[in-house]
């Protein structure tokens, strides 16, 4: 198990609280499309049970008194329902407003407070499924479904904890992670994680498949 990252130390009104280092280099271009990478920070705050442990580290700075509104974005692995509560109850445990539903944002004496779930707070999935979908006018994205969706017919599944075989390999636990090391293989020089990728511009932010995720930034 590795050592709990130190939180990094907040120095602006506006906060991105995102769940990897992939995710900050991502939304980081992002916010840069947008115009606003001068006015807001994003912080990698982990997910999961992660980010109810990092996030006291967060609250209880100093510099924390200054902060406006913040914003909440992971995945939704395992269903949006089960990932909002989890989220809301952080935030109500440390007297911060609690939006209605993922995508929304709530105004409390001063403090604005979003929860975003990717990829489109309704559905279960994750940062890559946007990823996938920007790319619905790549030419060989098809071919990149096709592979990973045929794997299922060519190797064999590892049922959840068993040890792996070494040299073996098995059908990919997460498809659209997989999809996404796959299209990432049609680049000049490739790479093997999404935030590399969108420093060296291979994520299309103007396709329509980022206007609601766009659009609540915007509210931040």
């Amino acid at each position: 198990m590795g050592l709990e990252q130190e939180p990094v130390a907040i120095e602006l009104p506006l906060i991105l609280f995102v769940e990897g280092q992939d995710e900050v280099k991502v939304f980081a271009r992002l916010l840069t499309d947008l115009g606003r990478e001068h006015e807001i920070q994003v912080i990698n705050a982990g997910g999961r049970d992660r980010f109810k442990t990092a996030f006291p580290g967060y609250v209880l700075q100093e510099g924390f008194r200054r902060v406006t509104s913040l914003a909440v974005v992971q995945d939704a692995d395992e269903g949006v329902a089960p990932r909002f509560q989890s989220i809301s109850n952080v935030l109500q445990k440390y007297d911060l407003p609690v939006p209605a539903g993922a995508g929304q944002f709530a105004d409390h004496e001063g403090r604005r407070t979003g929860v975003y779930l990717l990829p489109d707070n309704v559905r279960a999935g994750c940062l890559e499924d946007l990823f996938l979908e920007s790319m619905s006018d790549a030419g060989f994205r098809a071919y990149v479904t096709q592979y990973v969706d045929g794997l299922p017919g060519i190797l064999q599944v590892l049922p959840v904890g068993h040890p792996r075989v070494p040299a073996t390999f098995y059908v990919p636990r997460r498809p659209a992670k997989a999809k996404a090391l796959a299209a990432l293989a049609g680049t000049e020089d490739p790479v093997n994680r999404l935030g590399l990728a969108a420093e060296q511009h291979y994520w299309n932010f103007g396709h329509v498949a980022f206007d609601a995720l766009r659009g609540f930034l915007q509210q931040l």
